[in-house]
């Protein structure tokens, strides 16, 4: 588990990942597989019920001396559409 500052400013902790390495070391690749989402919506304020809304690729700067590829899942707000990750 670690803490990740995602887009919006939003920080999550990731509860759980997937680590491959790619192109012999030069690469390692993170899959968030599940974050801590907020309980109330950032958007609208109500309690949230977050649906699947897909993911982006992130190139967080960790400091291992290889790039770092992080896809991280997005959430969508039922209530007003906006959404988090």
């Amino acid at each position: 588990m670690f803490l990740e500052t995602f887009c919006c400013g939003f920080v999550a902790m990731v509860l759980s990942a997937k680590v491959k390495e790619r192109r012999g070391g030069k690469m390692i690749e993170i899959e968030v597989l599940e974050i801590s989402l907020p309980e109330k919506c950032p958007g609208c304020g109500v309690k949230a019920q977050w649906g699947a809304h897909g993911s982006y690729r992130a190139w967080p700067y960790l400091g291992l001396g290889v790039k770092t590829a992080m896809i991280v899942p997005r959430y969508q707000c039922h209530d007003c559409g906006k959404t988090v990750s």
